[in-house]
């Protein structure tokens, strides 16, 4: 019985590896190209009655994650004191936001919201960002529909 050589079977799987990364290569070369590997697989041409959502519909939520750090107002509001709490809010990425004020109107206006006033005192010290978490653009309307439709 012969004896495989270690160093034959490193080689075989050498020129293995290297004729797969040729293959690979060739593939990302076509796809880059524009031609598809899979022929059977088409996309449709985008449409080219709308090329992109105009200024007008396009909207920016963030999502705010906060605690607050006061018992008062933690109970005021009826909400878990000290616990980490998110709220997505809209907002305007061609201007500088305050973000706890965001926070605090969020809460102020909340449905089933009490009638009394919140503890006197100044609200930035209540609340603890977090993080603002992500924020989201999005095309609503009739422009969303077109590019749904086809």
């Amino acid at each position: 019985m012969k004896s495989v050589n270690l160093f034959d079977i490193k080689k075989a799987l050498g020129v293995l590896l290297l004729v797969w990364g040729v293959l690979l290569a060739g593939a990302v070369a076509e796809v880059m190209a524009g031609e598809h590997p899979c022929p059977e697989v088409e996309c449709p041409p985008p449409p080219t009655d709308v090329l992109a959502c105009p200024h007008s519909a396009i909207y920016h939520w963030d999502k705010i994650i906060f605690i607050i750090v006061d018992r008062p107002v933690a109970a005021h509001f009826n909400l878990p004191y000290r616990s980490e709490l998110d709220i997505k809010v809209l907002d305007d990425p061609t201007t500088v936001a305050d973000i706890k004020e965001k926070v605090w109107r969020f809460l102020l206006n909340m449905p089933g919201n009490p009638t009394t006033p919140p503890p006197p005192g100044d609200f930035r010290r209540f609340i603890r960002i977090v993080d603002v978490d992500y924020a989201i653009s999005g095309c609503y309307g009739r422009w969303s529909n077109q590019w749904l439709a086809q």
